[in-house]
């Protein structure tokens, strides 16, 4: 931060400026206007001090023009002059002392301002121009823009290809004059006069088509894909998609071309017949963490080569945690952070006991809870003596036997891989009874499947007994 020295950018006809900094004499202080020292006076082209804090300018400056305001205190001569004999004074000891101060704050803030090296010994100028340059005479020497511009096509120093022959050739340097040369190649390319023949001409060891990879091949992470109905993007080939926009299509950028992409968040990949084709012509509906790989086949229209979910595990089948029904109060229980891959969940009653009469029944929910309508539906028994209509949630059992035990499996599956339809399909046998009940049903929900909970028709029975777990897949 400098001592004295404010620096600013003009808006449109600006004359006032403040002065952030003390000065002994309004003499010292000075203003320039890009570049040119102004005079302390009236009138136009000049300025005037108006305040201690404020400086003027006589016209108003242009948008854009750097006004600085900067302190000068004199070198020269000494504001305070002590005498034999005198009298000292506390307030010529403070100007003296000031007069000091300012002189090297003011070397300081020229030092700071000045071109100086940096950790790594080279000249910084610090991102600001530099001016008045002199004509180089040396191969190491700085030059100016005009003597850059200078090395134009119209002083003949870069020619321009005269015929077709020159296509395709490289542009060298000798002398400090330009030349267009036949292109070379090393290490392939035998013969190219050209890009598309040395491509052409290209041979590694194998056959004449084949190309082999000898160094570590990046794939570019370009900047993360913010998800759209038809998806652009930019350069790169790995992306990480953010939002959770339905995509129905990507954008063309070359026949050929693979892309990765890495899901932030939940979002419905469309099928498409030609646009954006999926496995088995499904949608898709990511979570977050999962991979896609995309080749695009025809201008404008890609194909899926590989899906990989991000948090499914190796092993096909995951075991849940077991809950026991034994507590002697609890009325339901809960399953949860039910993971967005999971197709096929199966549910295993091991002689499920409760206190009273009432049928069980099982209540689908997505991350806006549990959901009590729109089941369709129903159940039971094996000899059609009994049997309940789906509604508030899944029946699983018709025939109450006051307080036997309940044993089977219950299986949901989702109707499409991408759907948040589910089926219900129960077996279930109730212990010391030649009753079994078998029930079926459907349930759609409106996001993804995260938890369900068992519990019983009514006012709800305690569990007593028995224990549940689940095995998604």
């Amino acid at each position: 931060m400098a001592f004295a020295r404010d620096s600013y950018s003009a808006t449109a006809a600006q004359t006032d400026f403040t002065i952030t900094f003390p000065y002994l004499l309004a003499a010292h202080v000075v203003v320039t206007s890009e570049g040119s020292v102004l005079t302390n006076a009236a009138g136009a082209g000049n300025y005037t001090i108006v305040s201690t804090t404020t400086v003027r300018l006589g016209t108003g400056a242009t948008s854009g023009d750097r006004v600085v305001v900067t302190r000068a205190t004199s070198q020269a001569t000494a504001l305070v002059d002590f005498t034999v004999p005198s009298t000292l004074v506390e307030a010529d000891l403070d100007d003296n002392a000031t007069q000091m101060l300012y002189m090297s704050q003011e070397s300081l803030d020229v030092a700071n301002a000045s071109i100086t090296l940096n950790t790594n010994d080279i000249f910084d100028a610090g991102s600001v121009r530099i001016t008045a340059l002199g004509a180089p005479t040396a191969d190491s020497d700085a030059v100016t823009k005009t003597y850059a511009d200078a090395i134009s096509a119209a002083a003949g120093n870069v020619p321009t290809p005269s015929n077709p022959g020159d296509d395709n050739k490289t542009l060298t340097a000798s002398g400090g004059t330009f030349a267009w040369n036949t292109l070379a190649l090393t290490g392939g390319g035998t013969g190219g006069v050209n890009a598309s023949q040395a491509r052409t001409n290209l041979v590694v060891p194998g056959t004449a088509i084949e190309n082999t990879f000898t160094e570590t091949q990046i794939w570019f992470k370009g900047t993360d894909a913010v998800s759209d109905a038809t998806q652009d993007i930019g350069p790169g080939n790995y992306f990480f998609f953010i939002g959770a926009t339905p995509t129905t299509a990507i954008y063309t950028v070359g026949i050929g071309v693979v892309l990765k992409f890495h899901f932030d968040a939940a979002l419905t990949l469309t099928h498409h017949a030609t646009d954006l084709i999926l496995p088995g012509g499904v949608n898709i509906l990511t979570s977050a963490g999962d991979e896609a790989e995309f080749i695009e086949f025809a201008s404008g229209d890609w194909r899926m080569l590989n899906y990989q979910y991000g948090d499914k595990e190796t092993t096909g089948l995951t075991m849940g945690t077991n809950q026991t029904a034994s507590a002697g109060d609890a009325t339901f229980a809960d399953f949860t952070g039910i993971p967005s891959w999971a197709r096929r969940i199966t549910i295993m009653l091991d002689f499920i006991g409760t206190d009273g009469t009432e049928q069980l029944m099982l209540q689908l929910g997505d991350a806006g809870g549990l959901e009590t309508s729109g089941y369709d539906g129903g159940v039971s028994n094996d000899s059609g003596a009994s049997s309940l209509k789906n509604g508030t949630s899944f029946y699983l059992n018709a025939a109450t036997v006051g307080t036997e035990s309940t044993y089977g499996v219950v299986t949901l599956t989702s109707k499409l891989p991408s759907s948040n339809t589910w089926a219900m399909h129960a077996i279930l046998k109730i212990d010391g009874t030649t009753i079994g009940s078998q029930a079926a049903g459907v349930k759609s929900l409106t996001q993804p499947l995260t938890q369900f909970r068992i519990s019983t028709d009514g006012t709800p029975d305690d569990f007593d007994s028995g224990t549940i777990n689940i095995m998604y897949e």
